[in-house]
């Protein structure tokens, strides 16, 4: 699955060749999101609706439930280049998703380690595929990186320690 803004540098096009790869398979993809008129580097409604035109991806249009999709999704394509804090790397994690990205700025940092999810380098569209179909393929791996992704979001960006962090920070000003 893909949850983003329809944006160059937040990976559609990416994901699209991503999924172009898995054409003759029977992995689904989705994508989740909705086009900037405002952003030069967003796809235009147009070519959004002609994502339904692929094998095997839906377009979902935009959302203001992520969960709703996580919960349905096994894994979390990222092919973000940069990021601040992917707060929907996050949510992938907190909801069970297996989270498989490129290892840019921001992402790195939400996704520490391979036990919690598996970073490739950026553009490496062929790398993004491998990884995804191991751990779809491997069923033991796919549930112990759920898990402790799972765990590492609970532990570590719950809104609670969240709100604590940021008001010991406000209160230091």
């Amino acid at each position: 699955m893909f949850l983003a803004r329809l944006l160059t540098d937040k990976g559609i096009h990416d994901f699209l060749e991503l999924a172009a790869l898995f054409a003759e398979t029977d992995f689904r993809f989705a994508v989740v999101g909705g086009v900037d008129q405002a952003n030069p580097m967003s796809l235009t409604p147009v070519e959004a609706e002609r994502i339904n035109a692929l094998p095997n991806v839906e377009y979902l249009g935009s959302t203001d439930e992520p969960e709703k999709y996580f919960s349905q999704a096994k894994v979390y394509a990222f092919p973000s280049y940069r990021e601040g804090f992917p707060k929907s790397v996050c949510e992938a994690l907190a909801c069970g998703c297996v989270v498989v990205g490129y290892s840019a700025i921001g992402t790195r940092e939400c996704v520490p380690s391979e036990a919690v999810g598996l970073l490739v380098p950026v553009r490496s569209v062929s790398d993004l595929a491998s990884r995804i179909e191991s751990v779809l393929t491997r069923p033991s791996k796919f549930l112990y990186i759920v898990e402790i992704g799972h765990r590492h979001a609970v532990d570590n960006y719950n809104v609670e320690r969240v709100a604590r962090l940021h008001m010991s920070f406000v209160c230091k000003i």
